[in-house]
């Protein structure tokens, strides 16, 4: 019965060891694997043969523990260890071992498998792993040194530029207004990009803090409504706003951070909206989480951009180049709000417009 057991077509190594710790069976894949014929194993001790000599001691005093009791540390379990072929060359092996009683004497029927190219594998993993974590940590540190000495001949160019369009009109001064005031949108455009480009090597670098707390939800929407009307005015859209929703409601999260996420999908509502539309912001309370939306009116976003539209540098197709900004702000919200708990989407009709949410956890469930 043990020796149709042991036929030829198993792929893995089977053994089997008397009371002794004699081998008295080795199938074809055994044979394979560790180079000996059974001829040369049937009835020697398997440690001797197959365990490398660093490890004889631990192997023998495991084996009589094993034909004593019948009980083992790899006993019933699968387990990864080095074995020793005849060529003296070291294999890693999975290895599960059982125990056969037969006339009140425990024998042992392992079955061993070659997991020498798992291991391959994932050591190429760890190392491709590694290798991309370096690549990252090299592209934050980078980004961080160069913005920040970007930063400051900008803040001297901002600075030198609001100085001269204070000064007062005169023949020279007169000529370069505008060119004065194209000079200093331009610096802050630039410096919005350099700041959002450290926001994102900080959060790849782990470096940012936050401080989870229960915070009123209603009292930083409006806070956010109210610095964004400006902006909306000036682009023509209507912003509507109701506590439906929010009232009494408070969320756990950081309030500086919610405070950049929502002015960040407010401030993208506005911009890529159509001239004369609405921006709506809703709330939907849940058991335990609290939606908060933010709809447009704009041209929506066609379905094969959405699966890119939180990747970092990632813009829309279509209006790229006439909305300022460096295509990492939805990126650097996805991130922060996940790092509060909670989760950030999107649903869009193109011709239509796009409704964002983000989600979070309410500081009391209800």
């Amino acid at each position: 019965m043990i020796r149709t057991l042991f036929s030829t077509a198993s792929r893995d190594a089977i053994v089997v060891m008397d009371e002794q710790g004699h081998v008295t069976e080795w199938n074809p894949a055994a044979q394979k694997m560790f180079q000996y014929r059974s001829e040369e194993v049937l009835g020697q001790p398997l440690h001797h043969l197959l365990v490398p000599a660093r490890y004889h001691e631990e192997a023998a005093r495991g084996l009589a523990r094993f034909y004593e009791s019948g009980e083992g540390a790899v006993i019933d379990k699968l387990t990864e260890m080095i074995a020793r072929r005849k060529d003296g060359q070291e294999i890693p092996i999975e290895l599960s071992i059982s125990a056969v009683q037969v006339n009140d004497r425990w024998h042992a029927m392992g079955i061993i498998r070659d997991i020498s190219e798992h291991k391959r594998v994932e050591a190429e993993l760890n190392a491709a792993k590694e290798q991309a974590e370096a690549a990252s940590k090299a592209k934050s540190e980078f980004l961080a040194r160069v913005g920040h000495e970007l930063l400051t001949p900008l803040n001297a160019v901002i600075g030198f530029a609001q100085v001269m369009e204070m000064s007062p009109d005169d023949e020279t001064m007169g000529a370069h207004r505008e060119s004065l005031s194209m000079i200093t949108r331009s610096g802050w455009h630039l410096h919005r990009i350099i700041k959002e480009l450290l926001n994102l090597s900080e959060l790849d670098a782990r470096q940012v803090e936050l401080h989870i707390e229960p915070i009123d939800a209603s009292r930083v929407i409006y806070e956010c409504c109210a610095q964004i009307e400006s902006l909306a005015g000036q682009h023509g859209i209507t912003l509507h706003y109701t506590e439906c929703g929010f009232e009494g409601v408070d969320v756990l999260a950081d309030s500086f951070r919610l405070h950049e996420v929502l002015s960040k999908l407010l401030d993208n509502a506005i911009k890529y909206n159509r001239a004369g539309g609405m921006v709506t912001l809703a709330g939907l309370l849940m058991s335990d989480r609290l939606r908060i939306l933010i709809s447009d009116t704009g041209q929506g976003i066609p379905e094969n951009e959405l699966s890119t539209l939180f990747q970092p540098f990632s813009r829309l197709a279509q209006r790229s180049y006439s909305i300022e900004g460096g295509g990492v702000g939805l990126s650097i919200a996805k991130r922060l709000i996940g790092l509060m708990g909670g989760t950030i989407g999107v649903e869009s009709v193109v011709g239509q417009g796009s409704t964002f949410w983000i989600e979070l956890p309410i500081a009391s469930p209800v």
